[in-house]
């Protein structure tokens, strides 16, 4: 019955079911029965319509005594009714005559419910929440659920048809073992569900409530099983890779600098990865200066030290450049042949690349998803190096790892996301964060001012590029206005083109990838020295000369969005300053993340302080996370179950890698539930 069409509920027509799949996210009972409450109201039973009280919801019965049908068009009707004693206008807009008169049976007695008011010193009920028989009365009365609602749905017919579903329920298998539940206060799902449509208080409805609390470890145990399901398909046994050391060690003495407490444990950590016959699958966390890329040459030197290649991936030809740029010093101190891979290498250049990769003395190739191509063939492919790893889809990742056998996959995000999100979104990795950062980093100083001080800012501006800096200006973009805000963008340029004239370069979401290298080039090459953009500037793009940072509408932007604005400064040798303009009709909460961003420079407290204030979505963003959204899962609330749930879902499937054995048969039905589609195709194939 679960996984049942609604259109098999007598109620349930095509246009319903459209209207109904819109609101529940699907178009099965399971569907339906998922849908919370927001919220309850409570109903009162009245004998007589006088007991009332203006304003509550009561329910009584009284006889149709008249009708009152509109001569004007946009004029209600009313249908007169009298308890015995006190009568009361039912006011109802667009009713037809012959499907009102069906409704409201002349000089029969029906049951009402709704909320009543006084109007001109008479009671009146305008279009009623429940009508029906007086013995159906009972149904209206008490504390009933309230529910989110699309146009064309009622919560007179949410409620009925959740009823009518919840009586036939059969008792499901339960897939959570008993002491589980015991130790949570949990009953069983279906039990669970019932309690969550007969919520006796708004408590029960809250996150940490054992309702709410129960079906959020569910929704998170499928998803990390279905995470791990499709991993184990597609990465299985790897090549266990050891180096001698002796290049690692050449390299480390090379250095002007000791590697940070945080770097030496991410590299033991890896290099254990490496040396073990499983492909490793890690995912590097670092706030941005803490030397993730450094971490990663130094993986991909290992991998040089056992005979293999290595690769590096970048999103765009830009980062790409710049990443063999900062790589190559060091690669020529230790006798590493490195190459360059993007979509502007051509001619013989490329074909030298191309022949080195195929016949191995390549060591380390960097590049963009030009290095996806058939045409590229890498002999002897030990590592992949992921750098912004959300950037890259998991089909994209799957085709750089099939030019090897299975290699060692390192992804690299500069992005700080709470441990208990990155575990949500990536079931199929471990993960490492780098905190510290290497001595010389330069301090930021954060400062938050209205928008009415603009002036101000821009004579400080001139001073700074008096002074030689390069300065950042981000105006905030919002898919719904998009045309507005590129609008709004290009009037800041203008602005500012007409006081500092040429030194002004402006890039956005609507030119083509070419383009924004080219406006990057020059900002790069001092052909500008301002820089406009209403989209985030490229993660790693390292301007050492650029020490200002202005944030138009910082409002609009989280925590973590500023942070990574903010860390494209103070890579330079002088002092930084990065500005976060406010409207002065932002809100309190907006202005509490900006104050928050003001006091600290550390990028995983403020990802945590993100993710209590915004939510989980908020802080991964739903394009580079691919995390589907959750209905009961609150990140905050429910971060010990999250790892209690990954727990379970790896030792589960390490026992029972295909959820064969009897006692884990229930867990097809949890992925069904939740919709975990492609888990149970690779289940059956």
């Amino acid at each position: 019955m679960l996984f049942d069409s609604l259109q098999k509920l007598a109620a349930v027509g095509p246009t319903r079911l459209k209207l109904l799949k819109h609101l529940l996210g699907g178009g099965r009972v399971i569907d339906l029965i998922l849908h919370a409450p927001s919220c309850i109201q409570v109903n009162h039973r009245v004998d007589k319509i006088v007991q009332a009280k203006a304003g509550q919801r009561v329910g009584f019965v009284a006889k149709v005594v008249d009708y009152d049908f509109p001569i004007q068009r946009n004029h209600p009707a009313k249908v007169h009714v009298n308890d015995g004693d006190t009568g009361l206008n039912i006011v109802l807009f667009n009713q037809p005559k012959a499907a009102l008169k069906s409704r409201f049976p002349l000089q029969r007695e029906i049951a009402v419910g709704g909320v009543v008011e006084r109007y001109h010193g008479t009671w009146q009920m305008a279009h009623p929440e429940f009508v029906g028989p007086p013995v159906s009365l009972d149904r209206y009365i008490g504390k009933l659920p309230v529910y989110p609602l699309t146009q064309g749905i009622t919560q007179s017919l949410l409620r009925n048809l959740i009823s009518e579903c919840l009586v036939s329920l059969d008792e499901v298998d339960d897939w959570l073992p008993t002491e589980l539940c015991q130790d949570h206060g949990w009953k069983s799902f279906t039990e669970t569900i019932k309690q969550l449509h007969a919520p006796q208080s708004m408590a029960e409805l809250e996150p940490n409530s054992k309702i709410i609390s129960r079906l959020a470890f569910d929704e998170i145990l499928s998803q990390q099983l279905s995470l791990r399901l499709i991993s184990q398909q597609n990465w299985v046994s790897g090549q266990a890779l050891v180096g001698d050391g002796k290049l690692s060690a050449k390299l480390q003495a090379s250095l002007p600098y000791s590697l940070t407490g945080d770097q030496q444990l991410a590299l033991k950590e890896i290099y254990a990865d490496m040396a073990a016959e499983q492909q490793m699958r890690r995912l590097v966390q670092g706030d941005v200066g803490c030397g993730k890329t450094l971490v990663a040459l130094f993986a991909m030197i290992r991998a040089v030290e056992a005979g293999k290649q290595a690769a590096l991936l970048a999103p765009t030809d830009i980062l790409a450049q710049q990443h063999y740029q900062t790589l190559r010093n060091n690669c020529d101190k230790v006798n590493i042949r490195l190459g360059l891979l993007t979509g502007t290498v051509k001619g013989s250049k490329r074909k030298e690349v191309l022949a080195g990769l195929a016949d191995g003395s390549i060591d380390i190739i960097v590049g963009t998803h030009a290095i996806f191509q058939t045409k590229v063939d890498i002999a002897k492919l030990g590592i992949v190096v992921i750098d912004e790893q959300h950037r890259f889809g998991v089909e994209q990742r799957l085709k750089l790892a099939s030019k090897g056998n299975k290699p060692d996959m390192l992804m690299m995000s500069a992005t700080p996301i709470p441990r208990t999100l990155v575990m949500a979104s990536r079931g199929d990795v471990e993960l490492t964060i780098i905190k510290q950062k290497p001595a010389g980093r330069q301090p930021i100083d954060t400062r938050v001012l209205s928008l009415k001080r603009i002036d101000e800012v821009v004579r400080a501006m001139d001073r700074a590029l008096k002074a030689g800096r390069k300065i950042y200006w981000i105006c905030p973009l919002v898919e719904e206005s998009e045309k507005l805000d590129l609008a709004a963008a290009v009037d800041r340029y203008k602005h500012l083109q007409g006081i500092f004239g040429e030194h002004v370069g402006l890039v956005h979401g609507k030119m083509s990838a070419a383009e924004k290298d080219a406006v990057m080039h020059d900002f790069l090459h001092n052909k500008t020295n301002i820089l406009i953009a209403t989209t985030v500037i490229e993660v790693g793009v390292d301007v050492p000369e650029a020490s200002i940072m202005v944030v138009e509408h910082a409002e609009r932007f989280g925590l973590t969005q500023l942070h990574q604005l903010r860390g494209r400064i103070g890579r330079g040798d002088v002092a930084s300053t990065c500005l976060l303009l406010y409207a002065p009709s932002a809100g309190d909460t907006a202005k509490q993340r900006l104050m928050i961003a003001r006091e600290s420079n550390d990028g995983f407290y403020l990802a945590e302080a993100d993710l209590r204030i915004r939510g989980g979505g908020d802080v991964l963003g739903t394009r580079q996370s691919g995390l589907p959204p959750f209905r009961f899962l609150d990140w905050d609330v429910h971060a010990a179950l999250v790892d209690i749930a990954c727990n379970m879902a790896r030792q589960i499937l390490d026992n029972d890698p295909g959820l064969a054995l009897p006692e884990h048969r229930s867990m097809l039905t949890l992925l069904n539930i939740f919709r975990r589609d492609e888990a149970i195709k690779y289940i059956r194939s």
